[in-house]
């Protein structure tokens, strides 16, 4: 843990650095308590092992689902440490509000240190998770998703170069199991990751209307239905951009 001493590090994105930050504060401060009387040697213990101990004496603070747990300051070494972005269902348009006030908040920090992550907040599963089906305002999702690089890449990489952050890390996007899904989600991830026809039209279908509001064209659109997918397909395309 001392390679983290000394640093104001950022975690910007979606709630995979959410639970990640978390678990990093819930070290920090386990860290703390021991107050230097033993060292807890995390490089020692396989991966269960780690997960195990930190649920246990770190319990009160991972166990909890709002950001200002993943939120962590000491002041004696100046360590400090902060989660920003977007958690739960956000295929709306506020999603763009959530995006700016993520940058501010991050500015406040002034992190050296930036590790950054977003996807699953612009994919879809149109036709059979309707809250996962860009809607109205939510229709900026799909430019978002279709300017992935320059929307979000590019943009946090110019802001790090502003800020004058020192290291800057790029979490792919998580991994998504079909074989775990059930219900709707596992007859859509199944639909989408063949590229059934009838659910890519069903999909296309459905955006259209958004096509004139935020000036996507059909080609677009049928793009994002095809390669926007909340499956495992839609993950590693966006981490091959």
């Amino acid at each position: 843990l001392t390679s983290f001493r000394g640093h104001r590090i950022a975690f910007m994105g979606d709630s995979t650095l959410l639970y990640l930050s978390k678990h990093l504060k819930a070290m920090l401060l386990i860290d703390d308590q021991d107050n230097g009387t033993k060292t807890t040697e995390y490089d020692k213990m396989t991966l269960g092992q780690a997960e195990n101990f930190i649920k246990v004496r770190g319990r009160q603070y991972i166990g909890v689902k709002t950001s200002v747990h993943a939120l962590y300051q000491n002041l004696v070494d100046g360590t400090s440490m902060r989660w920003m972005g977007l958690a739960g269902f956000s295929l709306t348009g506020d999603s763009e509000h959530l995006i700016n006030s993520m940058f501010q908040q991050a500015e406040e920090l002034k992190p050296d240190i930036v590790v950054a992550n977003m996807g699953f907040h612009w994919i879809q599963l149109c036709g059979h998770v309707d809250k996962f089906c860009p809607k109205g305002l939510g229709g900026v999702v799909i430019q978002r998703w279709l300017n992935y690089r320059d929307h979000w890449l590019q943009r946090i990489y110019d802001w790090a170069v502003k800020m004058n952050v020192k290291v800057l890390l790029f979490k792919t996007v998580n991994f998504i199991c079909g074989d775990a899904r059930t219900g709707d989600w596992a007859t859509g991830d199944a639909a989408y990751r063949s590229f059934e026809e009838g659910t890519i039209q069903n999909c296309t279908q459905s955006l259209a209307p958004l096509s004139r509001p935020f000036a996507i064209n059909d080609k677009d659109i049928d793009n994002y239905c095809r390669n926007g997918q909340y499956t495992e397909v839609g993950a590693t395309y966006l981490n091959n951009i």
